[in-house]
Parts: C-alpha cells; structure tokens; sequence
C-alpha cells in the first residue's frame, strides 16, 4: 500500500509539473501576443508621424512660397 501512496504521489506531482509547465507556456504566448502588438500600434504610429512630417513639409513650403510672393509684391511697390 504503501509503494501505492507513493505511485500516486509520484503522478499527482507530474501532473502538477505538467499543469505548471502548460501555465507557463500560455503566459509566454500572452505575453508574445502583447508584443506583437505593441510592435505592430508603433510601426502604425510611426508611419502616421512619418506621414505628419511630409505634410509640415509642405506646408513650410506654403509658407515660403507665399513669404516670397509678399517680399516681391513690396518690392515693386
């Protein structure tokens, strides 16, 4: 009976070891889901400053576009 206790012990701490192994490797991929995604909103963002940037180019472009007229106009006053 005694080698018997022992057999179950030995199964229930597997299955423990198991268990612990299966929970660790579910909080691995939650946790490489989560990256993934953060990876994925700051490629988005970076792309959206990126796109934030081209548009301030033109605009300063506008800017000295219309600067230029101004000074040309004062000029021929």
């Amino acid at each position: 009976e005694r080698d018997s206790l022992q057999a179950e012990r030995d199964e229930a701490l597997e299955r423990l070891e198991d268990i612990g192994e299966e929970e660790n490797r579910l909080k691995l991929d939650s946790v490489k889901k989560s990256i993934a995604k953060l990876k994925a909103e700051k490629d988005d963002s970076m792309k959206q400053v990126a796109t934030l940037k081209d548009q301030l180019r033109g605009m300063k472009t506008e800017v000295d576009n219309v600067l230029r007229q101004v000074a040309d106009a004062e000029g021929d006053e």
